[in-house]
C-alpha cells in the first residue's frame, strides 16, 4: 500500500472508530465491502482508485481529509509512474 492509500485508510479508520464496516458504510452511503477496499487500499490485489466524488461523500460523513495533501501526494505518485494523462479518479 502506498503513502496515499495509507493516509486515506487511516482517516477512514479514525472516522469509523468502533463502528462496524456495515454501520459506517450505511452512514456514508457505501457498502461495507467498499469501505473495506478503501481501508485495504487494494481491490483484488491491485491498487484501488478512489473517485473524487467518493472522497467528497466521505468528507460529508465526517472523515477529515486534507485534500491538498492527498492530491499532491497522489499526483507525485502518478508522475513517478509516468502517468501524465487526466483521469476522474485519484490513483491511490
Amino acid at each position: 500500500m502506498n503513502a496515499e492509500s495509507r493516509y486515506l485508510a487511516q482517516k477512514v479508520r479514525e472516522a469509523r472508530g468502533s463502528q462496524s464496516l456495515r454501520e459506517f458504510g450505511r452512514k456514508c452511503g457505501f457498502s461495507h465491502a467498499y469501505i473495506a477496499k478503501i481501508e485495504r487500499g487494494t481491490s483484488r490485489g491491485k491498487p484501488f482508485s478512489v473517485p473524487i466524488h467518493t472522497l467528497a461523500k466521505l468528507v460529508n460523513s465526517g472523515v477529515e481529509i486534507d485534500y491538498e495533501q492527498l492530491i499532491s501526494a497522489s499526483l507525485q505518485q502518478n508522475l513517478k509512474r509516468g502517468d501524465y494523462g487526466s483521469s476522474e479518479a485519484v490513483y491511490l
